[in-house]
């Protein structure tokens, strides 16, 4: 059994270096991509009489000259020529003269595809022949994109016509219309599990493959399913209804989650190879949504790190605004951003919309991407029919001068690295069969890190086999575990770094089969152990041990579905809440961090911080969200002895102070803003930690 969700080594090796700029630069854009029949079919205004404004009609260097004046580094435009109005010659000649006027304006022009599904009422003879091809869920129905668009079937990629379909589709992008990077929507291979997902023959032919291929060993197949014959499983079901498990514990749906998380990763390959044999300098980005609080590979049939290495943004149509919320809840997109970058890419979600309503709220909502993204602040507003037409041009002024400043600025951005003394590992294996309250107890201690502006990473499972710079390893639901990772964990603990072990970790292998000791048990020196009703510190090796085995408390997640089944996609605050205890969880981290903490922003609440490292640089980014400006916002910075850091702070604010007021305080230093309205970006230099000296 290998130590993650998918076997990497039966994956294709991929031909492809990504394009400099989308790794340099990232996506900040203004969208331009609904079709008619979109708009039409869900009742919006659709011509000029009723207020409507069509994407086709948007002028072209209007579009271009916004987009430039904003600080876009590119424009996605639309090339579904079979949505328009206009004969599909006429629709080509217009999607050209966009992207030629987008790039003579010195940006990159992308164009909006649609991996999921083909709209045969409206598609030429080619696309019509894939009425053959379209998924059929368990009850046998054809899945369509949502209630008010039965018009578009969902397609099943298990089907080769399929793939090659969509193949043309990125040929006819690059080479007919010359564009620089590909934004594709409906990035799913086989639908969403209790909802639509995928249950036909071809499926299920693919699937008794992919088993027999695993098992090949009819003792190690009797040892996993009770028999050998592999050849009349059938991809799971629940009868009588269309749902999921939420722990799951059965090998065929286990094997199922697996089954589809490897295809969808094959299905990345070959589009990305597809696009770099066209061209190597066209990027990629993709829309799949970045699930932090649901079980993205039993629900989505993806791993987020492995499609990582296919693409170079990731998009999150999630509506979890940067706010703090009516209840005092702070939402934000902070551990969507983390996992992106740990998977390689950048991340790209919307900025305004339906989410901030003020200049003060849009001002946020631009820092919050800019600092948690590297600078890249995905789709910064819409043109054409989007949010009631032209959206990217209210505020503008405001807009422009807050993107400039941020676009005038690359060192403090896509020029940097992550630092910080923790990581959260979210193990795919080790959480791909877990239940939702596991989840839960990695939302909730992730809340406390971001409230308390602890510097901390996101990881994946290739973390144990890679080389680090963390002190403190945050286990807090790890469910699943096996023999390796455990000895691997454990050294790094011996060598003197600290880990957090909640809830049930390492009380199960990768099978979710339970173990009659759990891994880590041993992880504590009895002679140094020290117990409290809450939890259990002790040490091993030369690093310190936490054991917490309750992070929720009375306080449970939302359920995964609804009491029809059905999976629930709908807004779900109940995470965004601290860990049960949460005194005693800071308690512990500051336990495992040896009471030193290299980095510490003193500030009120909903003020949000972000560190960065350039060589010896320390460049931290605070973000105010709330609704009036934070004073006497303060940065400790532990310097070894004869250091004499400058600090600095810049800001686009006009009421923020630009200077702060600095005190030695033991061996630390202490820099004082009196102000802070909004953003800010404090730089230490140099900056070489106590522990790193």
């Amino acid at each position: 059994m290998y130590d993650t969700l998918i076997d990497h080594a039966e994956l294709p090796a991929l031909k492809r270096v990504p394009p400099e700029w989308a790794r340099r630069e990232g996506f900040t854009f203004i969208g331009d991509w609904a079709g008619p029949l979109y708009g039409t079919r869900r009742g919006w205004p659709v011509s000029p009489d009723d207020g409507g404004v069509q994407s086709m009609d948007v002028d072209p260097e209007t579009l271009a000259r916004d987009a430039a004046r904003l600080g876009c580094n590119c424009v996605v435009l639309s090339c579904n020529l079979d949505l328009s109005v206009r004969t599909p010659q006429d629709s080509l000649e217009i999607v050209k003269d966009k992207i030629k006027r987008v790039q003579q304006h010195g940006l990159r022009a992308g164009v909006y595809l649609r991996a999921d599904y083909v709209v045969l009422e409206a598609g030429d003879e080619m696309e019509r022949k894939l009425a053959r091809f379209c998924q059929r869920d368990q009850r046998g129905l054809v899945p369509t994109w949502s209630v008010d668009t039965d018009y578009k079937k969902k397609l099943c990629y298990h089907h080769p016509e399929v793939l090659d379909h969509f193949r043309e589709r990125v040929r006819f992008a690059i080479q007919d219309l010359g564009v620089d990077f590909l934004h594709i929507d409906g990035y799913e291979f086989g639908g969403y599990e209790a909802l639509d997902a995928c249950r036909c023959d071809r499926c299920r032919d693919d699937f008794r493959e992919y088993l027999q291929r695993r098992y090949p060993d009819p003792d190690g197949a009797v040892e996993r399913f009770g028999h050998a014959r592999l050849d009349g499983i059938e991809p799971p079901t629940t009868y009588p209804h269309v749902t999921a498990p939420d722990l799951v514990r059965c090998p065929v749906w286990q094997e199922w989650i697996r089954f589809r998380c490897g295809f969808a990763a094959r299905m990345g390959h070959a589009i990305a190879q597809a696009t770099a044999d066209l061209d190597p300098e066209v990027a990629i980005e993709f829309n799949v949504g970045v699930c932090t609080q649901e079980n993205n590979a039993l629900i989505v049939g993806q791993d987020l790190p492995t499609m990582g290495r296919y693409s170079d943004g990731i998009w999150s149509e999630d509506g979890y605004w940067p706010n703090i919320s009516a209840e005092g809840r702070i939402i934000t997109r902070i551990r969507q951003m983390k996992m992106v970058e740990a998977a390689g890419n950048h991340f790209i979600a919307y900025i305004t919309s339906s989410g901030p309503q003020n200049e003060r709220q849009l001002r946020q909502s631009i820092a919050h991407m800019a600092s948690f993204n590297r600078g890249a602040l995905g789709c910064v507003g819409f043109a054409g029919i989007m949010s009631g037409g032209m959206e990217y041009q209210r505020n503008f002024e405001p807009r422009r001068e807050m993107m400039q400043w941020i676009r005038a600025r690359p060192e403090l951005y896509g020029e940097t690295e992550p630092y910080g003394d923790v990581a959260v590992w979210r193990s795919q294996g080790g959480l791909a069969f877990a239940p939702r309250r596991s989840f839960a107890a990695f939302m909730r201690t992730e809340q406390l890190l971001i409230e308390d502006r602890i510097p901390f990473a996101i990881i994946f499972d290739d973390w144990v086999k890679a080389p680090h710079r963390h002190r403190a390893l945050l286990l807090p639901a790890v469910d699943g575990l096996s023999r390796d990772q455990a000895e691997r964990i454990r050294a790094f603990v011996r060598d003197g770094g600290g880990v957090l072990i909640g809830q049930e970790t390492g009380q199960f292998d990768l099978n979710r089969r339970p173990r009659t000791t759990p891994l880590l048990a041993d992880l504590v020196d009895e002679s140094e152990r020290v117990d409290n009703p809450f939890m259990q510190l002790g040490t091993y090796g030369t690093g310190r041990v936490a054991r917490i085995p309750d992070l929720i408390g009375s306080d449970p997640p939302r359920p995964a579905y609804r009491p029809d089944g059905i999976v629930d996609l709908s807004l779900d605050h109940s995470n965004w809440v601290l860990p049960a205890e949460a005194d005693q969880v800071r308690a512990a981290l500051d336990w495992l961090l040896g009471h030193r903490r290299q980095v510490v922003v003193e500030a009120p609440r909903g003020v949000l911080a972000e560190y960065r490292r350039r060589g010896d640089r320390l460049v931290v980014h605070l973000v105010n969200m709330r609704e009036q400006a934070a004073l006497n916002v303060a940065l400790r910075v532990r310097i070894v002895d004869g250091e004499e850091p400058a600090i600095t702070v810049e800001s686009p604010d006009e009421s923020t102070s630009k200077q702060v007021q600095e005190v030695r305080d033991g061996g630390s230093v202490v820099a004082s803003l009196p102000c802070l309205d909004v953003y800010a970006v404090v730089t230490v230099s140099p900056f070489v930690g106590a522990d790193d000296s």
